[in-house]
């Protein structure tokens, strides 16, 4: 879902849906444990919770934001909303909502994510050109988070080669393909 400006301000709301093939207390479970978090939302470098209460720090090009936040809604299984609190980097809010899914295939989770967005439209461009993209990072999120949930891990191409096949440098490229000479 595409990002959207609410009343021509600095304030930005990003939304992502996913059907998930997991039961929703799965992944209410999974998403309200939020030192959790930065295992499948890569931007996020910690998240320290003191019962209703967190501190986030998130990387971002410009060094890292933080701010505290609260539990505004936490209704087992069905909801997770919070807020940040004054003085926040970024002020924002986050609501994840989790219902059944049609024909029993799963959950429909629903994330939306309302900001504050750092000098406007400037910021709005900046972020976009450092990969501080907001949408981009919560599509990231979700995939990395429904892989993990319908998997049990995420999958990586760390520590895998990145050319192509390994070659013996002392043979022909036509011969190390099988060809015939």
């Amino acid at each position: 879902m595409a990002e959207e400006v609410i009343e021509e301000s600095s304030v930005r709301r990003v939304t992502r849906l996913a059907t998930i093939r997991r039961p929703a207390s799965e992944l209410f479970d999974t998403w309200r444990e939020l030192s959790r978090l930065p295992t499948f939302m890569r931007h996020v470098k910690s998240i320290h919770e003191n019962g209703n209460r967190s501190h986030w720090v998130v990387r971002s090009h410009g060094g890292d934001v933080e701010w505290d936040a609260e539990l505004t809604i936490n209704v087992r299984p069905n909801r997770i909303a919070w807020r940040s609190l004054e003085g926040a980097d970024i002020p924002n809010t986050g609501d994840v909502t989790f219902q059944p899914a049609l024909q029993g295939r799963g959950t429909e989770m629903r994330v939306t994510l309302t900001y504050d967005q750092p000098a406007g439209v400037l910021g709005e461009l900046m972020a976009r050109l450092t990969g501080d993209d907001p949408q981009k990072q919560l599509d990231e999120s979700v995939m990395l988070f429904r892989m993990l949930l319908e998997t049990g891990h995420i999958a990586t191409t760390d520590g895998q080669s990145h050319g192509g096949p390994e070659r013996d440098s002392d043979r022909p490229v036509a011969q190390a393909e099988g060809a015939h000479t």
